[in-house]
């Protein structure tokens, strides 16, 4: 059937396009799962959260106002933003101490506050004036709030006269104005989100996205004071926030433009706030710092390590936060994710110094870029295990490994690969695994010995290159732990000698072939009973034997008690409990350069006396 003309034809109200077409002003609405960090009792974690960044978005446009508004001449008496988020009731209020002018615009013929908050494109911020620190710039943000919004309340006082005024529905009608003498300054805004329309609820993830949002202003903004549901928010200043990241950081630069860079172990990462805005991809600002970084250590890093080290790779060891104060910034689009001011346009400049260059050649991040780089070049030399990763590139399908069982979830950091020895240690993992999340490959005994072996040895091994195709892993090349199948291997062995020395044999080897995935713990062990005790009703674990024993002597009451050697000594019950808990989850983590010569005394050949005085008379290389 042909659809008629009108049909084909609409025109919309602004309103109407702002609903139709929501992505072009507030970015996707989708929820979906992102890796991204979030703050919890007052500390940074990073995960999995599943949350719609426009509805992030509609709350930061109302926040953004008062810390913009503080800024200004008019509003410098503005130190106190109030935030109060309802999980129960939906709603969401931002009060400061600023107030909006209630006076009504001669040429319109309408109250400032009404203009501001119920009309696109209007407000003060079409006045590009050179020295503006101002985070708006399309006079959309706060209108677009309540655009979606099922209520949006406007109570505002300018230390004169009040105005109240609540809109609903989409913005689609509002209330009468009421405006009365005040003597007070404020400006509160309290809104319900169309949570419908937006298809989400106001969840615990939502709710932590809208909580990080409040301490990166009042980390962005220290003059003023922030509060969360009644609780203060306080930062004397950035670097405080930016120790929530790290406390193994190198802080520098200016009053308008603060920067804190420390060691990243997920390649190049980067967070920062320009004028108090998230600008989550980045810009022009992050080469200007990171281009001076990377050039005044390249000669440092190339001197230590003989190598001319491209820059990217130098930069993808670094995290870098920044806090910038610019004059009239401008972004690819109105969300606001990436910077295109050019630096001449910033209003202020930013020089890493010689002396702050020397912090961070000392720093552990320059540490980590040297050794590296050393263990790049020795493995770069082996030019035979260049010519095996074509072949494990080209290689069999994973499909064509015996008895592996992959995790089939395309969500990469969230696999867990469980290696046992032999297909009885594995049959129990098998059952008991979750076949979305981990992955379980039973090895044919124990591991080669890395350390005693040719490369030859090691490129025709069929296990090792197995296990590599498994997890993503070349020869001579140190990857980053996103690019991997799996976000850790768990070693999964007996608990017995023999299993110690399997579980040593992968560490050594990791530590030879893949020091730095040691270092950024991929590795872990399965820690699972020794001996399992009955006593009555109650039953007990004990992880060592020597805990049993000191037990054992203290008991009055009868029990039973079962020697668990090995891992197929526990059914699926018992393995799914320990594959699902991190308590059971040990990291096999390199300290210093103590932990190598232990390793070269377990595992070197050539270091046979060393072992043998280890073994009789103890050793300072112990643990």
């Amino acid at each position: 059937m042909t659809k008629k003309v009108e049909q084909i034809y609409r025109k919309l109200s602004e309103v109407e396009h702002v609903l139709h077409r929501p992505a072009r002003y507030l970015g996707t609405t989708a929820s979906a799962p992102t890796r991204t960090y979030y703050v919890e009792n007052d500390k940074v974690v990073w995960g999995d959260v599943t949350y719609s960044p426009a509805f992030v978005k509609l709350f930061d446009e109302i926040i953004s106002n008062s810390a913009d508004f503080s800024k200004t001449p008019e509003g410098k008496h503005l130190n106190k933003i109030d935030v109060v988020i309802d999980q129960v009731t939906g709603l969401i209020s931002v009060q400061d101490n600023g107030g909006i002018p209630v006076v009504k615009h001669k040429e319109y013929n309408q109250y400032i506050p009404d203009m501001i908050f119920g009309e696109l494109r209007s407000g003060s911020n079409f006045d590009d004036a050179a020295d503006s620190t101002s985070t708006g710039q399309n006079g959309e943000g706060s209108t677009l709030t309540n655009i979606f919004s099922k209520a949006f309340t406007v109570d505002t006082a300018d230390g004169k006269n009040r105005f109240l005024c609540t809109y609903h529905d989409n913005m689609t009608r509002k209330d009468k104005p009421e405006v009365a003498k005040s003597k007070k300054s404020y400006t509160k805004i309290t809104y319900l989100p169309d949570y419908e329309r937006l298809a989400i609820t106001l969840d615990d993830e939502h709710y932590k996205m809208l909580v990080r949002r409040t301490y990166e202003i009042a980390a962005t903004n220290t003059h003023i004071v922030v509060s969360l549901n009644g609780k203060a928010i306080k930062f004397k200043a950035f670097k405080d926030y930016a120790a929530m990241f790290s406390d193994s950081k190198v802080d520098f630069g200016t009053d308008r433009f603060q920067v804190s860079v420390f060691h990243s172990k997920e390649g190049f990462q980067h967070l920062s706030f320009i004028n108090s805005t998230n600008v989550r991809q980045g810009g022009t600002h992050i080469d200007y710092v990171m281009n001076q970084i990377v050039g005044g250590i390249r000669d440092h890093v190339k001197k230590r390590t003989k190598q001319d080290v491209k820059p990217s790779d130098i930069k993808s060891h670094f995290f870098l936060l920044v806090n910038a104060t610019l004059n009239n910034p401008r972004y690819g689009e109105q969300t606001k994710e990436n910077l295109t001011t050019a630096p001449k346009e910033y209003g202020t400049t930013l020089e890493v110094d010689a002396k702050t260059l020397q912090k961070i050649i000392k720093s552990d991040i320059v540490a980590e870029i040297i050794e590296w780089a050393e263990n790049k070049q020795k493995l770069d030399e082996l030019a035979a295990l260049k010519k095996k990763n074509k072949d494990l590139d080209k290689g069999n399908s994973l499909r064509d490994i015996t008895k592996y069982e992959p995790a089939t979830s395309s969500n990469r950091g969230r696999c867990i690969l469980f290696v046992a020895e032999g297909d009885s240690a594995a049959k129990p993992l098998q059952s008991a695994r979750n076949p979305e999340y981990h992955g379980v490959y039973p090895t044919k005994g124990k591991p080669l010995n890395a350390r005693d072996r040719k490369l030859a040895e090691l490129i025709a091994n069929e296990e090792l290159v197995n296990l590599m195709k498994i997890i993503g892993l070349q020869f001579g090349v140190e990857p980053q732990l996103s690019e991997l199948r799996y976000k850790h291997m768990v070693i999964s062995a007996d608990q017995d000698l023999d299993g110690f020395h399997l579980c040593g044999l992968h560490i050594s080897n990791f530590n030879r072939l893949w020091p730095g995935l040691v270092k950024k713990g991929f590795l872990l062990k399965l820690q699972t009973p020794i001996v399992r005790v009955q006593q009555g009703k109650k039953e007990i674990d004990f992880m060592r034997l020597e805990d049993f024993e000191e037990w054992k002597t203290k008991q009055t009451k009868p029990f039973r008690s079962n020697y668990l050697k090995g891992l197929g000594s526990n059914d699926t019950k018992y393995l799914k409990e320990y594959m699902f808990n991190d308590q059971f989850m040990v990291p096999l983590t390199w300290d210093d350069e103590n932990d190598t010569l232990a390793l070269d005394i377990a595992f070197d050949k050539t270091k046979a006396d060393e072992r043998k005085a280890y073994i009789y008379s103890g050793s300072s290389y112990a643990n």
